[in-house]
């Protein structure tokens, strides 16, 4: 992930969530560029959008990069850790 991309992220979650106080200032994108640079720009963009459209509250790098490592399990038709302890 681009460091625009982030940027980009990060107005989205801000234009999603208007009352956050997440800030797309130095700091804040310097600190989300770090923790997402090893992350597909596009896969993150849409892990965003779609747990902005279930979210009450904006993700976090956590909520973002587990929802990433979720779809590329589904992606690879991985189970889950539930649904292989359940077979």
């Amino acid at each position: 992930m681009t460091r625009d991309e982030v940027i980009t992220l990060i107005q989205t979650i801000i234009v999603m969530y208007p009352a956050s106080k997440v800030k797309a200032d130095e700091l804040t994108v310097g600190v989300w560029h770090e923790m997402l640079h090893d992350l597909p720009g596009e896969v993150v963009s849409a892990a965003t959008k779609r747990m902005c459209s279930k979210l009450k509250y904006p993700p976090s790098i956590a909520d973002i990069r587990e929802n990433v490592a979720e779809a590329g399990r589904e992606a690879q038709g991985t189970p889950t850790a539930g649904e292989a302890w359940a077979k």
